[in-house]
């Protein structure tokens, strides 16, 4: 959980912006579900760092207009403005 779901909730959340874009639509939340949620033994130390973070505002999310064809975008076509972030964590890769 500690390494991959928040790379997933963004990743995601940005596809579901560029979705609702091509669309015509405006995107509202994206919900997320797991089935399997588990922190590894060894992030437990680090997990309970993180939690006791306080978040900081959102950022936001900027996605070229002109495009309304999903396959058409480009990595410059999209961009995160005001992320303000806390240090980093190092958690061990578990195999």
């Amino acid at each position: 959980m500690a390494l991959g779901l928040p790379y997933n909730i963004a990743s995601y959340s940005i596809l579901t912006a560029m979705i609702a874009q091509c669309v015509g639509m405006i995107p509202y939340k994206f919900i997320h579900s797991s089935g399997d949620t588990h922190v590894y033994l060894n992030h437990w130390d680090e997990f309970k760092k993180q939690l006791k973070r306080k978040p900081h505002p959102l950022p936001k999310l900027f996605i070229n207009p002109d495009i309304t064809d999903l396959f058409e975008f480009n990595a410059g076509d999209i961009y995160i403005d005001e992320y303000n972030h806390h240090p980093s964590i190092k958690y061990d890769v578990s195999i």
